[in-house]
């Protein structure tokens, strides 16, 4: 978790920090598999570098594109593997 509050502390906005801090440890998908007991993990660390790298080219429309897809990768998995 302490990846994604990074990044959004890049924003500046430390209300939305303080909010996603607050639902993800409110909503913390109980019965999910850890990512570390999966192959999505590599994949995972693999975009987290790649969307640093956009953020600092400054490339939000590439972010944003991989941003999607790394989410929507995240679904799926969550969906497959719901009681882990």
């Amino acid at each position: 978790m302490a990846f994604h509050l990074d990044l959004l502390a890049l924003s500046g906005n430390e209300h939305l920090v303080e909010t996603v801090r607050t639902l993800r440890s409110k909503s913390r998908l109980f019965g999910l598999r850890a990512p570390e007991k999966t192959d999505t993990l590599r994949e995972s660390s693999l975009e987290h570098a790649e969307l640093v790298n956009f953020v600092r080219k400054r490339e939000p429309e590439e972010a944003q594109a991989l941003l999607s897809r790394h989410i929507q990768r995240a679904l799926v998995e969550w969906r497959r593997n719901p009681t882990g």
